[in-house]
Parts: structure tokens; C-alpha cells; sequence
């Protein structure tokens, strides 16, 4: 096969993968992240952590709640 033909075709490869990634990021980037389900269940008076307490947390640690 001729050089400047392989140099194309590899071109033409790498601009599309590099497209398919940008399309899969913009993609991801667009879904919104689900909430999580919180359940909690105390055994006894001395709960160290609400349920309002702990959501508190999770909401100002990584998730937007």
C-alpha cells in the first residue's frame, strides 16, 4: 500500500475514535446522577446520626441532593 494512503487512513482512524470519545463524554456529562436511598433504622435511644443529619452530609460531601 502506497505511504501517504496508510498516513490517511490512519488519520481518518484517530479523528474517529477521538470523535466517538467527545460523543460518549457529552453524552455521560448530559445524565443526571440518581439519588440514593437513604434507610435507616436506629436499635436504640442513642442514634449518633439523623436521618436530616445524614443527608446534610452526603448532600454537602458529593452529591446534589
Amino acid at each position: 500500500m502506497k505511504n501517504w494512503l496508510k498516513i490517511v487512513l490512519g488519520i481518518v482512524l484517530f479523528l474517529g475514535v477521538i470523535a466517538v470519545f467527545v460523543t460518549a463524554s457529552n453524552q455521560e456529562a448530559k445524565k443526571q446522577p440518581k439519588t440514593p436511598s437513604v434507610s435507616i433504622h436506629v436499635d436504640s435511644e442513642n442514634a449518633f446520626l439523623t436521618e436530616n443529619e445524614l443527608l446534610a452530609r452526603l448532600k454537602n460531601a458529593t452529591f446534589d441532593l
